[in-house]
């Protein structure tokens, strides 16, 4: 197994993202970290932590693909276990995953895990489906499973070169939507593996201009159109994936699924503010919500149907004629 961090500026969790590392009940392990450019004291932290199953490697502040494809390049483990900067890892994380990848015929196995706040406050767990169908349709649906929680085949995801340094964010959705449609199956165990930080400012949360949904969305119809006419957009020309890139961004924000991302946003936040006892706080974000989009509490996730998919392709279609080439599989 090779555990894999990467950071950025994570001064304040990596101890106890490390120690919860070390501290695993499975002890034979290499743990991998990146720093993806840090300008503050983590790669000192980790420096000064003395175990020879650590290995730190630093970089310019190439950004969170590459950061992680730098890791499995450099990874010894035939497994990868991930975990972020700012989550940890529970004592038997590594000995159940490994169990399972050894004696289940899967790629990836996800856990459950337990959600707490900035200040490592329990605030409730994950409720994930287990069977690979279950799981494929809560993808489908914009509901992926967390990164922190993911072991996988390390060979598996490289046969389509690993994450997708095209992704600004949603980079592990992606990962997961290749996986599928190359046959490989995934699981994900209802044991709570891993405590699970979720704020407005942590690394994945914070996004101002929805970047999450945005590539989220966009694999979605990369997946369609591969399951429509074989073409896999998010791997193909860079100039017919940019042609995608600049219709899906014209038309996205104008979308529903813009709205219900910004409610779902603004109430998480107002819901930090009501933890922390910031009522002024928990108001106004709770009213942005409402007024983002009126019905965000009547479903989980974000609100994506494959109508949306098509709506968008439409639009594509008749604002280029590149794009209809593309879509419709004309050379």
């Amino acid at each position: 197994i090779t555990v894999l961090t990467t950071f950025f500026n994570a001064n304040n969790t990596i101890r106890k993202t490390i120690d919860s590392v070390l501290n695993q009940s499975y002890s034979d392990f290499e743990y991998l970290l990146v720093d993806d450019g840090s300008n503050d004291n983590t790669a000192e932290i980790v420096n000064s932590v003395k175990d020879k199953r650590i290995n730190l490697i630093s970089s310019n502040h190439i950004g969170r693909a590459k950061a992680l494809n730098l890791g499995l390049k450099n990874a010894k483990g035939k497994y990868i276990a991930i975990l972020d900067a700012d989550d940890e890892a529970l004592k038997d994380r590594l000995s159940k995953q490994l169990y399972f990848l050894e004696h289940k015929e899967v790629s990836l196995v996800a856990s459950n895990a337990f959600t707490v706040d900035y200040h490592n406050k329990p605030i409730g767990q994950t409720n994930f489906a287990a069977t690979h169908e279950e799981l494929v349709s809560s993808l489908l649906s914009l509901r992926p499973f967390p990164h922190s929680s993911v072991m996988f085949k390390k060979n598996h995801v490289m046969e389509f070169g690993g994450y997708n340094e095209r992704c600004l964010k949603s980079i592990d959705f992606n990962m997961y939507i290749d996986l599928i449609q190359r046959g490989f199956k995934i699981y994900c165990l209802k044991d709570n593996l891993i405590k699970l930080s979720i704020y407005s400012s942590s690394w994945g949360v914070s996004d101002s201009e929805s970047l999450q949904y945005f590539y989220g969305f966009f694999a979605l119809v990369s997946h369609f159109l591969y399951q429509k006419n074989g073409v896999r957009i998010m791997h193909s020309k860079i100039d017919e994936y940019e042609v995608i890139k600049d219709l899906l961004s014209d038309w996205f924000y104008q979308s529903k699924i813009h709205k219900s991302s910004l409610g779902k946003k603004y109430f998480k936040e107002s819901r930090e503010n009501l933890r922390g006892f910031k009522f002024m706080g928990f108001l106004r974000f709770l009213g942005k919500a409402f007024q983002s989009d009126p019905a965000f509490l009547s479903y989980r996730g974000v609100k994506v149907r494959s109508s949306d998919i098509n709506n968008f392709l439409e639009y594509a279609s008749k604002n280029s004629n590149k794009a209809y080439k593309i879509i419709n599989d004309i050379a």
